[in-house]
Parts: structure tokens; C-alpha cells; sequence
């Protein structure tokens, strides 16, 4: 999916190139619009049961969003201003209840939202307006951070209230405690934690991936073991970690262990185990 995402993106700036009286400005604004609209159709398609209908009211909402964020823009604030108020404005319009969890349709339709979901609200509204970001994944959490004329801020989506760090002293303490919290889970783990030290960028089609990882890992904890390997096929296709395949590995050898498979089933299972046993390693070289 990976390779069609660039393959698509490529013929666009081909197309929109192509011509010898190019508008620079138009094509650099349509390529975004682009761009944020196909990332959002990769968002919706995790919902299985999604309608064309939905999908036309999802991006309606989205759309209106958009517009109430570039009208703040042009009130001509400082960069941090406008980003202070872009902070308010999707708090208040979407980011109601935490579910740490949830996917981006559930963020939409019901306000429900976790890190994943409320970091794509904030990255797709972000591209819209023009600014410089970096999305930042650990293993428990994702975080922005946004270059400003007034220096950088981090954007922490599950926290409405201390969530707007502007103080560098500040922002260097939280990303201590996302490493932090992560030693503290890990040797508290009832449930799937990555054995791999993560703190590192990410682009924003591969937050989307981690979106599927999300529903792979809920599918795993509450054994759903088909549903699991499933959703992690698809988020290994748009970001293949290594903690992909690690999960992997783990869905495989639980569902080995349960009775309701055929033997031609284990002996196909057995053969995935070893393939992703093999990728495993060689990531963790």
C-alpha cells in the first residue's frame, strides 16, 4: 500500500506539472488538498462497515473544520497564536472523551479519540494551514511538535488542559516521562507492550499504519486472534516496524495454541510464524 501511496503521489505531480504555464501557489495548494483527502479515505477504510454516505459526511465535517481553522489564519495572528487557537478549536469541536483505542472514524462520528487519532486530527489540520511539524512516535504514545517564528511548541492531543507546551524546559521533562512511562508499563505488562525501545519521527501516512496497529493490538488483547493478524497485515503494509512483526509473531503462537483449527490451518499458521520469526530477527539486528 506503501508503494501505491508514492506511485499515486508521483503520478499527481506529473500531472499537475505537466503543463507549461504552471500556477506554483494553485499547484502547491491542490497537492495538499490531495494529499490530506486520500490520507483520510486510508483513515476511514479501517471501519469495515463504512458507507459511501458516511464517508461524504465524515469529509463534510472534516471540510468545515478546515475552514473554520484557515479563517483563523487569516486573522493575521503570530504563529503561536494561531496555534493556540487551532489547539482550542479541535479540543472543543472533536476531542471529547479519551479511548485509547479508538479509531479515526470514532473520532469523527462519536468525539471519541485517543493519541493516534487526536495526533491525525491535529497533523491533517496542520498540513491545511502551512506549518512545519514532526509527528514523534514512543512505544505508549505519539506527540507533535510544531516549529513556530517564536520557537518550537508540543502538542500533546490527549491533554485539553497542560497539553500546549510552549516552555522548552517543559517539553524536554514530558518526553522524559513518555520513555519513562514506558520502562514503568513494561514490567507491569498484563497486556501487549513492544519489547523494542521506540522514540523516533514518523510521517504522516505512517501514523495511519499505527492506526491499524491499534486495532490489531485490541484485537489481541481480547484474543480476537483472526482479527488481529488481519489488521496488522494492513498496518504492516502502510509501516512495516519491527514491532509489527514482533506482534505478529505473538498473534501466530497464540493462535496456534487454540483447538479450533484445522491442521491444514496450523501448518499454514506454522509456515507464517517461521516467515515472521525470520523478519523479527533481522530487525532486531
Amino acid at each position: 500500500m506503501k508503494k501505491l501511496y508514492a506511485s499515486l503521489l508521483l503520478l499527481f505531480i506529473c500531472v499537475h506539472l505537466s503543463g507549461q504555464n504552471v500556477n506554483k501557489k494553485a499547484t502547491i495548494i491542490h497537492w495538499a488538498d490531495w494529499q490530506n483527502d486520500f490520507t483520510i479515505s486510508l483513515l476511514l477504510e479501517i471501519d469495515s462497515s463504512m458507507t459511501p454516505q458516511r464517508t461524504a459526511q465524515i469529509k463534510e465535517k472534516l471540510a468545515q473544520l478546515f475552514v473554520k481553522a484557515e479563517a483563523l489564519k487569516a486573522q493575521s495572528l503570530s504563529q503561536k497564536k494561531l496555534l493556540e487557537k487551532v489547539f482550542t478549536l479541535l479540543f472543543d469541536a472533536y476531542l471529547y472523551k479519551y479511548q485509547s483505542l479508538a479509531s479515526f472514524p470514532q473520532t469523527i462520528e462519536k468525539k471519541e479519540f485517543g493519541c493516534v487519532t487526536g495526533t491525525l486530527l491535529f497533523a491533517l489540520t496542520l498540513e491545511k494551514l502551512g506549518f512545519e511539524y514532526a509527528i514523534h512516535e514512543t512505544n505508549l504514545h505519539v506527540y507533535l511538535t510544531v516549529k513556530t517564528d517564536e520557537g518550537e511548541i508540543l502538542i500533546e492531543t490527549t491533554d485539553k488542559q497542560f497539553g500546549f507546551e510552549k516552555n522548552s524546559v517543559l517539553i524536554a521533562k514530558r518526553i522524559e516521562s513518555y520513555q519513562r512511562e514506558y520502562e514503568i508499563a513494561k514490567q507491569n505488562a498484563k497486556t501487549y507492550i513492544s519489547l523494542f525501545k521506540i522514540n523516533r519521527k514518523i510521517s504522516l501516512v505512517e501514523l495511519v499504519g499505527l492506526q491499524y496497529f491499534n486495532e490489531a493490538v485490541n484485537a489481541y488483547n481480547q484474543k480476537n486472534y483472526e482479527q488481529a493478524m488481519n489488521a496488522l497485515k494492513k498496518s504492516m503494509q502502510i509501516y512495516d516496524a519491527e514491532r509489527g512483526a514482533e506482534l505478529m509473531y505473538l498473534i501466530i503462537s497464540k493462535y496456534l495454541h487454540t483447538n479450533q483449527l484445522s491442521e491444514a490451518k496450523k501448518s499454514k499458521l506454522i509456515k507464517y510464524q517461521d516467515f515472521y520469526l525470520h523478519k523479527l530477527a533481522a530487525k532486531a539486528q
